[in-house]
């Protein structure tokens, strides 16, 4: 017997990579825990529709020069993204397929995330605490999407 048989369907999903699905978060059985509703707090549409193309393609997180956020931080991301054309986006939700580097990076910036948007690295960072480069400022259309999408509406 194998060892993924042997520890039982619990730890099956470990031994072989899953597809998330359109909505790994949201489209989960009832009996999972706490949902997250799809206009809430880290909701992927607002991230797919607002945070990848309004502050990671824009300020070429993943693509620029130096490379960054590609090979040189904790914090990578995939730059399929940004060398791609933009979702097309309506009412907020993307139409058609999402790729799955979009997904890579929701589930990285995810874990950026902190209780509050304040707390969170993804939003300080770019603000240029703990950053090498300061991206905007507190104030900014970007930095206020990142608040709504940590915090919720």
């Amino acid at each position: 017997m194998n060892w993924c048989a042997a520890m039982g369907m619990a730890l099956v999903a470990a031994c072989a990579p899953q597809d998330p699905g359109p909505d790994f978060m949201t489209d989960l059985p009832e009996d999972s825990g706490p949902r997250v509703p799809s206009g809430g707090a880290l909701s992927p549409d607002f991230f797919f529709c607002v945070i990848q193309p309004t502050v990671f393609n824009a300020h070429r997180c993943a693509t620029a020069e130096s490379g960054c956020h590609t090979t040189r931080t904790g914090f990578l991301l995939d730059p399929a993204p940004e060398r791609a054309e933009p979702l097309v986006c309506r009412d907020g939700v993307p139409q058609g397929s999402v790729p799955p580097a979009y997904y890579t990076n929701l589930a990285r910036a995810r874990n950026e995330t902190r209780a509050t948007a304040d707390s969170s690295d993804l939003l300080r960072r770019p603000l240029g605490r703990s950053h090498p480069v300061t991206l905007f400022d507190a104030s900014s259309a970007e930095a206020n999407a990142l608040r709504r999408w940590i915090e919720g509406p």
